[in-house]
């Protein structure tokens, strides 16, 4: 309804209708001012929540054992490099560099003056190329008697070992005893039992654990079985050969029901197939040596000798007979470095008095060897043996000196953790010093120091009061003190399982005003000086049956608060979430209501303009029918 403010009463109607309404949006006005303070609020404790989950991931981390058994290594010549991992070695280890590591190298009799000469070399020939073999499992391609061009290579069905699903696993936790430890199996025709060590385990990952273990401390079975649990929970075994040549049984035992396994027949692997120009090959056994594969209709055409490393993916690979065009000694080397799949590269070498042929492998170590059938290297009438392939040698001095191998120059775990790389062969001993890492552990555990300072730093000004201020955004909210508490109280309270009681013996302590102290140096020295204990005041055994240490209380801490779904601040978050909503439907019918009452007033206003109006009206006849009259008497 449209008007004009006060036409007939000279009210501001406008005005008046606006400033009521200020008054009747007063009950929706608190509305929006609780549902921002409750936005606000759960703002806060998903970054608090987002805080929580940080510290205990941060927690989670260091608890493992790899971090507290962190090495550094340093060396005395600066052409070995020692590289340290995680290990329990603490110590020196002194050797010499007595040789590297070298390819196989040949080079051809033959001299070339000019390496673009077409068919300079004397010859024709060929050679076989392919690639993205690795991801169908198939380490090598051999060819034998394929013309020029490409090769139609695929695997169109993928291998599988024999696999067995139990069904769901009766009862968690179930304790393992002598009246059900025992897993009858047949392998390949073979009998087998597998012994569960005693013990309760509380959840299906420990018992698929454990049955691992129990397999894998079988020898006759170690490679040749696993044992892993699916997304359904169900435990799963499987022949690690692929092929329907391989099979598995349950036969029984007293643990198979405790596992939910049945007894039953006997199931197989599936079978691999190889396609070759549309020629196809099963194969039943991925575990067989190399395996020749027709390329052609024709039984004594063409082949590929395919060399599988343990089982077949499907896909395609590219492959293709490529020959050396020209004959020149460029497109040979261009050629052979061209082709993928070879063990060795080529090089044409200038010797000042012309050209030769050079082949090199492409890997080191005694057992390298170029593969090629260097007779069928286009028009070259021989090779000669530039240098052998050798292992790299580490020679450890003494009483009774030993040697230490490796096909190249990086010597992997030599000790316990630690790997060696060497680039010179040295007169004098080298000594390869390893130590625990303190200065890692020290930064880590000064990080968490950190973390949990900033964490309660955090909760502490959201949920602060402060007399005759502005309300904090969290402030009285009892979800975030009490993961604030339960933190500290994680911190600060006693580990009676290690010798040092308490962080505050290592240097860690609270101070007046709630916050962590860590005293590098004071932590350092425990370390040094007891590195199990102190380790032990931070984690519990691997064996879980002694008291949490620091880092297992934080970890149970974060999880209680932050975990998705049951989490008491992700509850707190999605109740924060429903007010919201709540407050927004009542918002939204006060605007209805507010819109009606409006319109109310206006329509009120409006019909008092037109009330005033007549009455004005009336009034006017009026005085000038008594204005008439008095002007006849």
């Amino acid at each position: 309804m449209s008007f004009v403010d006060g036409l007939s009463s000279g009210l501001d109607t406008s005005n008046i209708i606006r400033q009521l309404m200020q008054i009747e949006r007063l009950p929706q006005n608190r509305l929006v001012n609780q549902r921002t303070a409750e936005r606000s609020a759960q703002t806060e404790l998903k970054a608090i929540r987002g805080d929580v989950s940080s510290l205990g991931d941060l927690a989670s981390d260091l608890r493992r054992s790899t971090q507290w058994q962190k090495l550094t290594a340093t060396s005395t010549n600066e052409s070995v490099t020692p590289t340290a991992a995680s290990g329990q070695f603490e110590g020196a280890f002194s050797f010499s560099v007595s040789s590297l590591a070298t390819a196989h190298s040949v080079y051809s009799n033959d001299v070339y003056a000019d390496p673009s000469e077409v068919g300079g070399v004397g010859g024709t020939g060929s050679i076989f190329s392919y690639r993205d073999t690795a991801v169908l499992g198939i380490s090598k391609l051999e060819a034998s008697g394929l013309p020029i061009g490409d090769v139609a290579f695929e695997v169109t069905q993928a291998s599988a070992g024999a696999t067995i699903s139990s069904g769901p696993i009766p009862t968690i936790p179930v304790t393992i005893d002598a009246t059900n430890d025992q897993l009858g199996l047949e392998v390949n025709g073979i009998s087998y039992q597998v012994s569960l060590d005693h013990g309760t385990y509380d959840s299906e990952q420990a018992l698929a654990n454990a049955l691992a273990t129990a397999i894998s401390s079988n020898t006759d079975l170690d490679g040749v079985v696993t044992s892993k649990l699916d997304d359904a929970d169900h435990l799963v075994l499987s022949t690690v050969a692929e092929g329907s040549a391989h099979s598995l049984q349950i036969t029984g035992g007293n643990g198979a029901d405790s596992l939910g396994f049945v007894a039953g027949a006997a199931v197989v692997g599936t079978d691999g197939i190889i396609s070759i120009n549309g020629q196809t090959t099963t194969v039943n056994d991925t575990t067989l040596g190399p395996i020749a594969m027709q390329a052609t209709a024709d039984p004594a055409g063409p082949s590929i000798t395919v060399t599988i490393n343990g089982g077949l993916r499907a896909g395609t690979a590219e492959a293709e007979q490529v020959d050396f065009a020209s004959g020149s000694l460029t497109d040979i080397v261009n050629t052979i470095n061209d082709a993928s799949g070879l063990n060795y590269s080529a090089a044409a070498i200038n010797t000042g008095n012309g050209y030769r042929l050079q082949l090199m492998s492409r890997e080191t170590g005694a057992d390298a060897t170029i593969d090629a059938d260097l007779a069928s290297i286009a028009g070259v009438s021989g090779f000669t043996t530039l240098t052998e392939g050798t292992d790299a040698t580490l020679t450890v001095e003494g009483l009774n000196p030993y040697t230490i191998t490796s096909s190249n120059n990086d010597f992997s775990d030599v000790l316990p953790g630690v790997d060696i790389t060497v680039s010179e062969v040295t007169e004098d001993p080298v000594t390869v010093t390893v130590a625990r890492d303190t200065g890692f552990i020290a930064e880590k555990v000064g990080a968490l120091v950190s973390k949990v300072n900033e964490l309660i730093g955090r909760i502490g000004e959201s949920t602060k009061s402060t007399p005759d201020g502005p309300r904090s955004v969290l402030q009285g909210h009892r979800s975030v003190r009490t993961a604030s508490d339960r933190i500290t109280n994680a911190m600060i309270r006693p580990v009676e399982a290690s010798s040092f009681g308490s962080l505050g013996s290592i240097g860690i302590e609270i101070e007046r005003s709630g916050n962590l102290k860590f005293d590098e140096e004071k932590f350092l020295a425990a370390l040094k000086d007891n590195p199990a204990e102190v380790t032990r005041l931070f984690a519990k055994s691997v064996d879980g049956a002694e008291e949490d240490g620091v880092l297992d209380r934080l970890v149970a801490a974060a999880d209680g608060a932050a975990s998705f779904g049951d989490g008491y601040l992700f509850t707190a978050s999605e109740s924060a979430g429903r007010r919201i909503e709540a407050f927004t439907d009542q918002i939204d019918a006060y605007e209805i209501r507010l819109e009606l009452r409006e319109s109310t007033y206006r329509r009120t206003y409006a019909n008092l303009e037109v009330m005033l109006g007549s009455l004005q009206s009336q009034s006017a006849n009026l005085g000038a029918q008594l204005s008439g009259l008095g002007g006849g008497l």
